[in-house]
């Protein structure tokens, strides 16, 4: 049976918010869509499957998947998009949530009316555990090439639609090299057309202490962006693209650096940037450092050190 619309929501320990993330997608208006909920739970230790097991779906189409052992978060996406049976498919993790129930009609709307849009996206709602609102995240450009997708431009996860042909059975693969892969998804996707905005927010990102990523130190964020720039120079060859890629590590390294200075007074970086210059070169070390510099700079001016 195929679907317009897979729904992947991807979940570990979320029982706390996994209500939210499927009472939001219930909610949307679908009119004449055919879709399907897929749930790959990565094997949690709390009781998020049974959670999801309770919930009334009414007429929508749900299918949980919970991984016999803890696969990590790219397995586990990786292992939902094989289940997906939809042309299209949009992204939730279990700890974020829709708020808007015509994201999906506004979404495919755009995307059929554009055959060169391979992915659409919009601004996304800052919550916190509680699902207090604390701010915004906007993307201001309102159309992405994969060239911006590698610089670092990336959508929030929640408000991600794209079409499910822009991904191979060998792309599940390379992303399987990385631990956190959203930049080389979509970097992937928009190798057959652009990713469009469209006007949002469309959904809320949940920051809180369990989240997989927002807890994590500056040090172990460069161990794992370093992978991923790894196979991205791999994967991506042309020079264009290595171009970007590297102009985007400068702006993530030279944040991090930053960050672990001013928190520890000693950011533990040596060896990543070792592996950087062996990989990059002098040149776009030395773009680190400067961007690094300059960061330290207007801090210092600004009085936030």
């Amino acid at each position: 049976m195929s679907f317009d619309v897979s729904i992947l929501v991807i979940t570990y320990n979320h029982e706390e918010f996994i209500t939210d993330a499927l009472t939001g997608i219930c909610q949307q208006n679908l009119g004449d869509l055919s879709v399907e909920i897929v749930v790959t739970d990565d094997c949690s230790t709390d009781n998020t499957a049974g959670f999801v097991r309770s919930m009334d779906v009414e007429n929508q189409t749900l299918r949980l998947f919970v991984n016999a052992k803890n696969e990590g978060p790219m397995r586990n996406l990786t292992n939902g998009l094989r289940k997906c049976r939809g042309r299209y498919i949009a992204l939730c993790e279990g700890d974020d949530f829709w708020i808007d129930p015509n994201k999906l009609l506004k979404q495919m709307a755009v995307m059929a009316r554009e055959p060169g849009v391979a992915a659409s996206y919009s601004s996304v709602t800052i919550v916190d555990r509680e699902g207090r609102e604390v701010g915004t995240r906007n993307i201001r450009k309102r159309e992405l090439r994969q060239t911006d997708v590698l610089r670092g431009v990336i959508p929030p996860t929640a408000t991600v639609l794209f079409r499910r042909d822009c991904i191979k059975e060998k792309d599940l693969e390379i992303l399987n090299r990385v631990q956190y892969g959203d930049r080389l998804l979509l970097a992937l996707v928009t190798r057959f057309g652009i990713a469009r905005s469209v006007e949002g927010p469309h959904a809320a990102y949940r920051v809180h202490a369990g989240g997989l990523f927002s807890m994590q130190n500056e040090v172990f964020r460069a161990q794992k962006a370093l992978q991923t720039y790894r196979v991205m120079y791999e994967v991506f060859e042309k020079r264009s693209q290595r171009k970007a890629i590297a102009i985007g590590a400068s702006d993530k390294f030279s944040f991090l650096i930053v960050n672990a200075l001013v928190l520890t007074g000693d950011c533990g970086f040596r060896q990543i940037m070792k592996e950087w210059y062996a990989l990059a070169g002098a040149k776009q070390l030395a773009l680190i450092m400067l961007h690094a510099g300059k960061t330290i700079v207007i801090r210092a001016l600004r009085g936030r050190l």
